[in-house]
């Protein structure tokens, strides 16, 4: 990812101070210690996978503050850079993730398209087809070039007839400029199958409610062969567990098997899935991948020998408290790209403060995480320091944090 002129990098570096939190964008920026891990991921399934239309699921186990949430933003960041489509959904107490239609409805309103900021399936279909007139010859036939293309859509086979014959009405819309009917279409696309006003404008009939759990599958499945069917290399789904929703699931029986079927069932679709190129990141805890290892159709899915980080990069459980070697050096290398990229683009405010300086705070921040927490969680106390002492520096001029005096001290 590059450094763009309006990138905020005091407001990120202000996030990560006062939350400890990887920020939305920006990861891969000051990403380190996960290097191989991404070179393997983007080898084996970005591009050797995706070209032949293969789908996977990984699941990144770690403890809360171990960086899996920054591991899945880095990766979709890099997966962008590669002409891939991304999607990071939230699995919170909020969202109930036994229903496929929900979590369908998630992944397509957060779709980001390489080079653009805004998201959604609305957006997904815009970008198509403006990369489908911008490979016309010549510009004088790009509108004859879509509107032969589009018929195309039929032959795509589709898990869903139904979502087929929406997307080819999308896009017939999109390029006749009828925005209202382009809308329907994309608001029945991004999952409102139940609403009666859309359906009959797009003479299709409201799906009942036990319809909706396959349809959301066939959704899901159908918006990965769209994307790749669209020029795009492929898609990567970054499901991230927050708020220990699903650790909470887990403890409740009823919900738990139903968790654990889904995800089971999702494990075998995406596998079957034809011409897809999806990748299915979960971002987990330990306890959930235990007891999805006493679920004995998963446990035979997800044990794997040897282990990713042992040399194996198609096993499909990551678990990032094995690639710990050196943890100050790791801590320390995190640190200093942080140090790098905040001086980089603050330098003036930072002149006081020579950068050699940064780095000695850096290091002597590591070892004092390293041996308050020496578990893989010290990544994000690591980063919250840094942050925090950066932003000291930037406010004060010190990284150093001096307790506030008395009155009398103050006005002296």
């Amino acid at each position: 990812m590059e450094l763009k002129e309006d990138f905020d990098v005091i407001g990120m570096v202000e996030r990560i101070a006062e939350q400890g939190t990887a920020p939305d964008v920006g990861c891969s920026l000051f990403g380190t210690g996960h290097d191989w891990a991404f070179e393997k991921l983007e080898e084996i399934y970005l591009n050797r996978a995706f070209e032949r239309g293969r789908s996977s699921e990984k699941y990144i186990v770690g403890a809360y503050g171990s960086g899996k949430t920054h591991f899945l933003r880095q990766f979709s960041e890099r997966a962008r850079d590669l002409d891939c489509v991304t999607s990071e959904v939230a699995l919170n107490k909020d969202l109930d993730y036994t229903k496929t239609l929900d979590l369908y409805r998630q992944v397509a309103n957060g779709l980001e398209i390489p080079g653009q900021t805004m998201r959604g399936i609305e957006f997904l279909l815009r970008a198509i087809l403006a990369r489908i007139a911008d490979a016309a010859p010549s510009p004088e036939v790009s509108d004859d070039f879509v509107t032969r293309w589009i018929p195309a859509i039929d032959s795509w086979n589709l898990q869903s007839k139904r979502y087929q014959r929406i997307l080819r009405l999308a896009f017939e819309a999109l390029h006749d400029g009828n925005e209202e009917r382009f809308t329907m279409a994309t608001r029945w696309l991004g999952g409102e199958v139940t609403n009666r006003e859309i359906a009959k404008a797009l003479e299709e009939q409201v799906l009942t409610k036990d319809e909706l759990a396959l349809h959301g599958r066939e959704a899901w499945l159908s918006l990965g062969q769209v994307i790749r069917n669209s020029t795009f290399k492929g898609t990567v789904v970054a499901f991230d567990e927050a708020e220990q929703g699903l650790s909470d699931a887990m403890k409740q029986k009823q919900r738990r098997d139903k968790v654990l079927s889904m995800m089971q069932s999702s494990l075998n679709a995406t596998a079957d899935l034809s011409g897809g190129s999806m990748l299915i990141i979960y971002a987990i805890t330990a306890d959930v991948l235990d007891q999805s290892m006493n679920f004995p159709a998963l446990a035979q899915r997800l044990s794997s020998d040897p282990s990713f980080f042992q040399g194996n990069p198609r096993a499909p459980v990551i678990r990032l408290d094995e690639n710990r070697d050196d943890p100050v050096g790791e801590l320390q290398e995190m640190g200093t790209a942080l140090v790098k990229l905040f001086y980089q683009r603050e330098s003036e405010a930072m002149q006081k403060l020579p950068i050699e300086e940064a780095f000695s705070m850096v290091e002597r921040v590591a070892q004092e995480v390293a041996s308050e927490e020496p578990s893989v969680s010290s990544r994000r106390l690591m980063m919250k320091k840094v942050a925090t002492c950066l932003m000291n520096g930037y406010d004060t001029g010190s990284f150093e944090f001096k307790p506030r005096g008395s009155v009398a001290d103050e006005v002296e």
